[in-house]
């Protein structure tokens, strides 16, 4: 008997150490919550506006544009640029607190082929209350017309400011260019932020089911004088005008080719045809007509309207839309 009540403080010991591992297993312990990056503001000018951004310098012009893109089916294009800072800003103040990292990117390409080696540069301009203005250049890149470039860097938002812009300038003082794809991405919580501050977006009702895909248009083919003229950028279909690389189709007509950014000019003897990039104006032997679609770049490709080249130079055109081909007719 005595022994048996010596064990009992043993026993109740163990039951304790016991009965609190069970309970401390079945009260949550409360951890700091993890933070995954943010996509916190994008741009893609899909649909045709400039979605916030700016000219940034006198006389400079932007617009949203479906002459090139890197995806979807606009992009911005900053024209009317006479110097290297000349360039489009977006307001960022709204966007950004204080104590947060924040990862830029953006897609650029020029218009036309540069004179020099050209630099794109994304800049962040701020001025703190009470301070001065101040730059911190985030990412810059080498960029020709041939294909487009990957601006990324990084801005910590130090302090306060009472100004916060970005904005993309270039080396070239009169290069236009494109960008496209832009987003900002807070890649550090700012300072006080909880899970709480960025809730989960409500879910999405179930999607409709989509209709089959349609089948993939090919290419317009072009027959001249009944051979099929070879390209190395298909022809391309817009605004209901066929537009093709414009080396081939003026060479093919006997024309010789010359290119100064923005201008095409093509002569055979006495006829001489002048365009420029982006403009529906071109000179036709010294008149000024006005054209349906302007000369564009596609796939590192200067296109133009093939039924006015080829009309110009005294060729007759006629398309067969079941066929998708267009057939030129010249007598030379």
């Amino acid at each position: 008997m005595s022994k048996q009540i010596k064990k009992l403080p043993v026993l109740t010991l163990i039951f304790t150490v016991v009965a609190t591992l069970v309970l401390v297993g079945m009260v949550p312990i409360q951890s700091a919550q993890a933070f995954s990056p943010i996509v916190i503001s994008e741009n893609n000018f899909d649909d045709n506006t400039t979605q916030g951004w700016s000219p940034r310098g006198d006389g400079v012009a932007i617009a949203a544009t479906a002459e090139i893109r890197q995806a979807g089916t606009h992009s911005l294009l900053v024209t009317g640029r006479t110097s290297g800072w000349h360039g489009a800003l977006l307001d960022v103040l709204p966007l950004l607190k204080v104590g947060g990292e924040y990862t830029f990117v953006a897609y650029a390409r020029l218009r036309a082929v540069p004179s020099a080696s050209t630099d794109l540069v994304m800049t962040m301009e701020r001025r703190p209350q009470g301070g001065e203005t101040g730059w911190s250049r985030v990412a810059a890149q080498a960029v020709t017309d041939r294909s487009w470039v990957r601006l990324e860097g990084t801005f910590t938002l130090e302090t306060a400011m009472e100004q916060l812009v970005v904005y993309i300038e270039c080396s070239d003082v009169d290069a236009e260019f494109f960008v496209d794809t832009f987003s900002i991405t807070m890649t550090k919580p700012y300072t006080g932020w909880r899970a709480a501050a960025a809730p989960r977006p409500p879910a999405a009702p179930p999607a409709a089911p989509r209709p089959p895909a349609a089948p993939p248009v090919a290419p317009p083919t072009v027959l001249l004088n009944g051979n099929r003229l070879t390209f190395d950028t298909p022809p391309v279909v817009t605004d209901g005008r066929v537009l093709v690389p414009m080396r081939t189709i003026f060479e093919a007509l006997g024309a010789r080719v010359a290119w100064s950014a923005p201008t095409i000019t093509a002569t055979r003897g006495a006829d001489v045809i002048i365009l420029t990039m982006g403009s529906r104006t071109v000179s036709v032997r010294g008149r000024n007509e006005t054209i349906d679609v302007a000369p564009g770049i596609v796939g590192g490709r200067t296109l133009v309207p093939l039924r006015f080249v080829s009309q110009a130079l005294g060729a007759q055109v006629a398309w067969d839309p079941a066929k998708r081909e267009v057939t030129i007719t010249s007598a030379r």
